[in-house]
């Protein structure tokens, strides 16, 4: 097809009928009398709002839930001892078989004889802590 033929030719709508070129305006840097077929810029139906809505509402429970499992939101309310109690210590370990030791550890005021094994934690007796005598 020559460029010659190609604009002299008319231009159509999408249903066939021939659109003048004086009743579309051109689009910036194009002739008027290309055969185009010029949509709405952005479509009105209601359909694309809740599409977008809802894409929205998926990113923003993805970013949730990424934020609770790094850690950057708490997911539970603290308990008023949990903050303040030190980690557990161990102040006493001794090896029974190669699959089962005894352990004493030290934690939140109390003392644990724990009796470990490859499967399983027994508490086997517990005490307070007293403190040093004067």
């Amino acid at each position: 097809m020559s460029p010659a033929s190609a604009t002299s030719a008319p231009a159509s709508s999408a249903s066939g009928s021939p659109v003048s070129a004086s009743s579309v305006a051109a689009a910036p840097g194009m002739p008027a009398d290309l055969p185009l077929r010029r949509d709405d810029a952005f479509p009105s139906s209601p359909g694309y709002g809740v599409w977008i809505a809802l894409m929205l509402f998926a990113f923003a429970a993805f970013a949730f839930v990424r934020a609770l499992k790094s850690g950057k939101l708490p997911w539970r309310v603290p308990v008023a001892g949990d903050a303040r109690s030190p980690a557990p210590r161990v102040v006493a370990a001794r090896q029974l078989t190669p699959q089962a030791n005894l352990q004493v550890v030290q934690w939140n005021g109390k003392e644990f004889l724990l009796a470990c094994t490859a499967h399983s934690v027994t508490v086997v007796d517990s005490r307070g802590i007293e403190g040093p005598a004067p």
